[in-house]
């Protein structure tokens, strides 16, 4: 017997529609489905976000115009002491750090130990934005005070 393509196209979708009826009518009602938020060390607030305990409390410093159609971030940032209060209350980790390689680092090794302006550009999406605020350039500076970041 010879089927033409359009023969087969039917014999295959009808049989991925078969396939999946005997999926969600045997397998998935074996399935137990847990509550997360019952599951949760996290107690979640009834309505919205709770408030900030630390909300930012400096405001950016934009050096550059951006260009037309463009824009520079401007949201306020948490300043240092602000950071060093919100570390203080977070648990204490262990953490070793890798050894220093600044290999293909060594025009920013140098601004940051002997001096000089650091531009730095984080393009991404809110995970970027996130740690952008995070207060990490901040810390850098600390770490680098020679640098201008």
């Amino acid at each position: 017997m010879v089927y033409n393509i359009c023969s087969f196209g039917i014999i295959f979708a009808s049989t991925l529609l078969f396939l999946a009826s005997v999926i969600f009518s045997c397998i998935l009602p074996k399935f137990t489905f847990a509550d997360m938020m019952a599951d949760s060390p996290v107690t979640f607030p009834e309505q919205g976000a709770l408030p900030a305990k630390y909300p930012p409390d400096l405001p950016v410093k934009v050096s550059e115009t951006p260009e037309e159609g463009y824009y520079i971030s401007s949201t306020p940032i948490r300043s240092l002491a602000q950071i060093e209060a919100i570390q203080a209350e977070m648990p204490k980790g262990n953490f070793t750090p890798p050894s220093s390689d600044w290999t293909h680092l060594k025009r920013t090794r140098r601004i940051l130990t002997e001096g000089g302006t650091l531009r730095l550009l984080a393009l991404g999406d809110s995970i970027v934005n996130d740690t952008m605020r995070s207060a990490w350039v901040g810390k850098l500076g600390e770490m680098y005070p020679k640098a201008d970041i």
